[in-house]
Formats: C-alpha cells, structure tokens, sequence
C-alpha cells in the first residue's frame, strides 16, 4: 500500500507529538438519578395530640380550621436509602404535589434521626424528636409540584444513604398560623399517583488513578542547575500530576501541578540534594481520588560546583530517542524512494 507524501509526513507529526506531549484525559462519569417515595408519610395534630390522622389522604403544614377547632399540623416522611450504600451522592431535592397553598408563612425541612416511626401509629406526642434544619421555604409557593432542594438536603442524603431517612415538615410555632397553610398528596391519595418524591441524582464510587511508574530524574549543570524528571503513566483517570522535592525525604515542598508525564525544575542550587515524588490526581463529583506517591529512592539529584551530570539511569530517554531517529530516518527514506 502506498501513501502519499503528505499522509506519511503526518503520520510522523503525529506520532512525535503523541510521544512527546501526552495527553491529558479528563474522566467523563455520567451520574444516575433515581426517584425513591415514602414508605410512610404521615401529618400528625397538635390539637389531637393523641390522635393519628393519617387516614386524610393529605400531608398538611399550618393551620386548618375544621368545625370551629383549628388543627394545627406538621408531616413526617421516611424513605428507603439502603440501595445508595457506598454511591457518590451529587444532588438530592424532594418534590412534592401541592393542592392547597395559601399564605406566605415559613416552614422547614428537619432531620430526623429516629426511624422507628411508622404512619398507621404516630401521634403528635409521641412523635420522634427533630433535628438541625436543612430547608426554609414559605407555604404559598404555589400549586402543583413543587420542588425544595439545597445542598443542605444533598448532605443529609449522603449522610443516610445505605440507610433509612426521615424529615419533618412544618413550621417551628404554629401559633403565628392564621390561615396559612399548605397541603400536599400522600402515598395513598389516588392509587398513589401524586405521591411524594426524594430524586437523588448519584454515581459509582471512583478508584483513585492509577500509580505513576518508573520516575527518574537528570540533574544538569549548565550556566544554572536545573533537574528534568520523568515518569509513565497510562492517564486514565487522571487531571494532572501532583510533582514535590524535598531535601531529606521528610518535609515535602509542593512544585506544581502537571499535565504530561515530565517536569523541570530550575529552582535547585549548587551542592544541594534533591528527592523527588509524584502522584496522580483526579478531581471528580466534589472529591479528590490520588495514586499513592512514587517510590522515592530513584530520585536523587545531587550537584557540585561546576561539575557535569551526576543523575540516576538516563537509559530509557535513550531509548526514546534512538527510537524517534529510526522511524523518522525509515519514514523519510520511504517517501524519497516512492517518487
């Protein structure tokens, strides 16, 4: 098969500057979302406190007057997260079907820390007790469905997850409630149809990438000193590397961050020695994931006054060379013989 003279001349470039320059892959992880619903979701009355009122078909926020007596309520839901265990969780909103909304009262998401609780029992007073909260918004957003997300939900999710979780709705005092209020369908409403949601968007977890291999250095004394350091790496999964010197392989001085499989230090002085590591990085979904550090004892650079090159092997940048010569040498020869 023949090639023009173009095609192989760039073949050559190609190769060359694959070679010289590697490149950097940066990991493309597509995350999954999945839709979980309650396994109980319930309102509790703090005017019926020994009462359960789960048999409404409703989840209710404020205060509602019903024949004169105002209930005043709040809403627990508790979902099952123990397909999440070891996932990396990226965002979490709950959404939920709003019918009755009227007011601009606030209200809060909780934590809820015991899951004990199920829907058919629970009482306003013998409710669980709630924690921090990780949203504020206003009954009156609206009817329809509604969606309540902040990174304080996503924390919680990723705190639960492998778990169960549980949240309370409500306000902290309903005695400010006139007529706000806000009503939302439970599981049962309509064969369940408008149940509430917790959509958690999540990916596998990352193994750190892998070990950079086969690192050494020269060390040259020119009109300045400088090292020049190189090493292998596949790059998958891989930002950058993480290059650092030291001068007695205890306190480590971080260099800089690079993109191809070399660097070079000008920053080195007469009669010093130096040790060198590097690691690869990978920043993905919110979280670091690092190799472990090189093996350092193949990389010491020592240099004296006015001396030549006192370094470690310099056999595989041989190689490299020798092996760029002889297929550019082949390449040219071939185009100057198919003419």
């Amino acid at each position: 098969m023949k090639f023009p003279r173009k095609t192989l001349l760039l073949i050559l470039f190609i190769l060359i500057s694959f070679i010289l320059h590697p490149l950097t892959i940066i990991p493309l992880i597509k995350a999954d979302i999945t839709t979980f619903y309650p396994l109980d979701d319930c309102s509790v009355d703090e005017r019926e406190p020994n009462n359960n009122v789960d048999a409404g078909g409703y989840l209710a926020i404020g205060s509602i007057g019903i024949g004169g007596h105002p209930a005043r309520y709040r809403f627990f839901m508790k979902f099952d997260l123990t397909s999440l265990e070891g996932k990396i969780i990226t965002s979490a909103k709950f959404r939920l079907y709003c019918y009755v909304s009227e007011g601009s009262k606030p209200f809060y998401i909780r934590k809820v820390a015991n899951d004990s609780w199920i829907e058919e029992t629970i009482t306003y007073n013998d409710k669980p007790d709630t924690g921090d909260i990780i949203y504020t918004g206003a009954v009156g957003e609206g009817v329809g469905w509604v969606e309540h997300e902040h990174e304080d939900i996503t924390t919680y999710v990723d705190e639960e997850k492998g778990n169960l979780l549980s949240v309370w709705y409500g306000p902290i005092d309903t005695s400010s409630y006139q007529s706000e209020k806000a009503y939302y369908r439970d599981k049962e409403y309509d064969g369940g149809s408008v149940k509430a949601e917790l959509v958690i968007e999540w990916a596998e977890p990352i193994s750190p990438p892998p070990d950079p291999l086969k690192l050494f250095g020269a060390g040259f004394n020119a009109s300045m000193p400088y090292v020049d350091l190189y090493w292998t790496h596949n790059l998958k999964d891989t930002d950058f590397f993480e290059v650092q010197n030291s001068t007695d392989k205890i306190s480590w001085s971080y260099l800089r961050q690079n993109t191809t499989t070399e660097y070079h230090d000008f920053q080195v002085v007469y009669g010093t020695e130096r040790y060198y590591r590097v690691r690869a990085c990978n920043f993905t979904m919110d979280q670091w994931f690092n190799s472990t550090w090189t093996d350092i004892d193949f990389e010491i650079v020592y240099f004296s006054e006015g001396g030549g090159i006192e370094s470690v092997d310099m056999t595989p940048s041989i190689i490299m060379a020798i092996f760029l010569i002889v297929i550019g040498i082949s390449l040219i020869y071939s185009v100057r013989h198919k003419r």
